[in-house]
């Protein structure tokens, strides 16, 4: 899955480098999955969460490095629209992520289980990936959220718990997140 996303990143030519986090008995076929592309391929060791995987990337990335995405590879249907639109938003902003708008009513459960009240859907939003960051500050973010033994499902909240400004655009309904097998059924690749 994760190629499917690295093929349509690979379109942007200021792309210097790939850094996939998958299991050391995974590598060789990662690796071998990437050989559609010329740019260098890093491949790391995941963390015992996604955010300590995240971590582990952000340290293999090369220094000289300006702009980072985040991307899971959960994600395969990412266009390059959606890429260009975070990248150019980082002109006015450190940070950018897509979202889109929650359209499902949403309740919150007490912890009994049962229904607490409704939530006012209309200043929710969905949080997509990739996350585009300007790469020293979301490392030195990640780097502090580990002294100090914080946990984060997002790295664009991690970035700003310490102070970072995130700006948003707008998400795509295709770029799904794939977490059961019935979603696979669902994406357009």
């Amino acid at each position: 899955m994760f190629a499917h996303s690295i093929r349509t990143c690979s379109q942007f030519k200021q792309l210097s480098q790939i850094v996939v986090v998958v299991d050391s008995a995974y590598k060789k076929l990662a690796q071998k999955s990437l050989s559609f592309t010329d740019i260098p391929v890093t491949v790391c060791s995941p963390g015992a969460t996604r955010q300590r995987s995240v971590f582990n990337a952000l340290q293999a990335v090369d220094q000289q490095t300006d702009i980072v995405l985040i991307h899971d590879g959960a994600r395969p249907a990412i266009k390059a629209e959606l890429i260009q639109q975070l990248i150019d938003r980082l002109t006015t902003s450190h940070a950018a992520i897509p979202v889109i708008p929650v359209t499902d009513s949403i309740i919150q459960l007490d912890d009994a289980g049962k229904i607490k009240h409704y939530v006012d859907r209309s200043t929710l939003q969905r949080v997509q990936t990739p996350q585009a960051f300007f790469y020293k500050p979301i490392l030195t973010a990640h780097k502090q959220a580990v002294q100090d033994g914080l946990a984060f499902t997002d790295d664009a909240g991690l970035f700003m718990h310490y102070g970072g400004k995130v700006a948003v655009v707008p998400g795509d309904s295709t770029n799904l997140k794939v977490t059961h097998p019935s979603d696979l059924s669902l994406l357009k690749l």
